[in-house]
């Protein structure tokens, strides 16, 4: 994955995968790009080349309707267990 804003590049050559129920820390200096990967994963940012994807499908940048009301995980992510709960 590649994210950059201009010409100036956070993201370069990401390769990243996480287990289901695995825990990951994402640690590093001011400006290593922590910020721009967790927007990436959340649908908000879009990386400039490489895919990504979120519990088997591209992240969509949809909070609004997770925080509706109640919901589950299968109705913002494809192939989630259905009885989790929604967005937290």
């Amino acid at each position: 994955m590649r994210v950059a804003y201009g010409s100036s590049v956070v993201i370069d050559g990401m390769d990243l995968t996480v287990s289901n129920s695995e825990i990951v820390a994402v640690t590093g200096v001011n400006g290593a790009g922590k910020s721009t990967l967790l927007r990436c994963l959340a649908g908000s940012r879009r990386p400039a080349a490489g895919t990504l994807q979120v519990l088997g499908a591209p992240p969509r940048d949809d909070a609004a309707s997770c925080r509706a009301g109640p919901g589950r995980c299968s109705d913002c992510w494809p192939g989630r267990e259905p009885r989790q709960p929604c967005c937290g």
